[in-house]
């Protein structure tokens, strides 16, 4: 049985960053918005974040946990969230999980880590 990989490159200029979305609805109306230029504001040191310009999907499991590298939908927002450091806090409510950073996740570690491209590849 083939699955597709639904593979996205996160960009910032010179920094790149390789993800892979799930197979869920929420992940599948986020792939119609692409490419999408977004501005990410820091929360707390651990999480970057950004409004998304429509609402997705509601379907699906919410997240109640998330590691570091998780890439998931806040729909109170809209918005998108990239987790990048771990605490042991529980996420908010409304978070459903889109996908995964596989690479370069460090880079969001550094604040002029802003503006990000979003694309399929």
């Amino acid at each position: 049985m083939h699955k597709s990989i639904n593979q996205i490159k996160l960009s910032c200029g010179e920094n790149v960053l390789i993800g892979k979305l799930n197979e869920s609805k929420a992940s599948k109306d986020l792939i119609e918005l692409l490419p999408l230029s977004i501005k990410l504001t820091d929360l707390f040191g651990v999480k970057k974040y950004s409004l998304l310009p429509e609402y997705l999907s509601e379907s699906g499991q919410q997240m109640h946990q998330f590691e570091v590298g998780d890439i998931a939908y806040w729909s109170p927002g809209p918005g998108i969230v990239i987790f990048y450091r771990q605490y042991k806090a529980m996420v908010d409510s409304g978070l459903y999980k889109v996908g995964r950073i596989e690479s370069g996740i460090q880079l969001l570690r550094f604040e002029q880590f802003s503006a990000l491209q979003i694309e399929l590849i």
